[in-house]
């Protein structure tokens, strides 16, 4: 296996480790891709997919197959001093938790952080699950957005069935929108 690593955009920042058994590179543009496997490893965060294209132009790396994300905590999408604004504690021990996404299709921006998710999206954590056939994450306004058959799960056992659902990290705040159906338990 081949393993390019990419050096940390900025200081503090970790290395990226990509692994294939095989690479395309274009020296001209800066891309490269690998369509027979590919693992990419930073930090505690580590992706898998069948393949893997990095655009050097609009700095988009593009998974596709079978995609696989796992972070030991999504609290690695914010910067120190944004974690510690962050008062409510479900949104707390979300960002603290194990998490994992796997989708058919995953678009990254690895300067800025931004994240889109196609095709069989699911996103879980211990006892929680969010589904949608579309999901992105816009590390400037901190916002999660799933598009489409949206279906989110909490540990307690609340529900909700809706078009489309926000989490907002900035305001602290979860919205259904176009809400198909809902269970709420109610505490005795």
């Amino acid at each position: 296996q081949v393993e390019i690593t990419l050096p940390p955009e900025k200081k503090g920042e970790q290395e990226t480790k990509v692994f294939g058994d095989a690479f395309v590179f274009e020296q001209e543009k800066e891309d490269f891709s690998t369509q027979s496997g590919v693992k990419i490893v930073q930090g505690d965060k580590w992706i898998r997919a069948a393949e893997g294209i990095y655009r050097k132009q609009d700095e988009t790396l593009t998974l596709s197959g079978n995609v696989q994300v796992e972070m030991t905590k999504a609290e690695s999408l914010l910067s120190e001093a944004r974690l510690r604004e962050i008062k409510n504690k479900e949104i707390l021990a979300g960002l603290r938790m194990p998490t994992r996404l796997m989708a058919k299709k995953v678009f990254i921006k690895p300067k800025s952080r931004a994240v889109r998710a196609l095709g069989e999206v699911l996103v879980t954590q211990k006892n929680r699950m969010a589904r949608a056939e579309e999901a992105a994450y816009d590390p400037e306004t901190e916002v999660i957005t799933l598009l489409h058959q949206v279906e989110v799960k909490k540990e307690n056992g609340d529900w909700v069935k809706a078009k489309k659902a926000l989490v907002n990290i900035a305001d602290q705040t979860f919205e259904a929108l176009g809400v198909e159906e809902s269970k709420i338990l109610l505490k005795k």
